[in-house]
């Protein structure tokens, strides 16, 4: 699930503990998480009884502005989800999110066809996907 809610502000202890699961290197390089994560490769953290993405919490510490996601995404410009640089993360809506996809072509594509079935125009509007082929079968895709 795409998380969109805004971030507690971390007391010094809890900074502490984040950034002692963090990588830090260079600004153009990731910042490798080094805690838990997620199934797609997202960092976790537990925190107060809540669960939040690292990415988010590092974005938060970093701008002070984790109040503000409140409705918002947090991607990546280095498309790793384990990265937690602040060099390399940006607030975003899902539109902005999508687009981003589109442009570096990791937008869905079917297994059979190789057609691209994204859900944006090239003005970044939501559209339906690309109709399956003549070769198409119910049940097959």
């Amino acid at each position: 699930m795409i998380e969109t809610i805004a971030v507690p502000e971390l007391t010094a202890a809890e900074q502490r503990g984040f950034w002692r699961r963090v990588a830090v290197r260079g600004s153009d390089e990731c910042w490798p998480w080094l805690g838990g994560k997620h199934s797609e490769g997202y960092g976790e953290v537990y925190l107060r009884g809540g669960r939040y993405y690292a990415h988010r919490l590092a974005w938060s510490l970093y701008t002070g502005r984790g109040s503000e996601l409140d409705g918002y995404l947090v991607i990546h410009t280095c498309d790793n989800p384990g990265c937690v640089s602040p060099y390399h993360l940006r607030r975003a809506t899902a539109a902005d999110n999508a687009q981003d996809m589109v442009r570096k072509g990791r937008g869905l594509r079917g297994e059979r066809t190789g057609m691209q079935s994204s859900l944006l125009t090239r003005s970044g509007q939501f559209a339906p996907p690309v109709a399956p082929s003549e070769s198409w079968e119910p049940g097959l895709a």
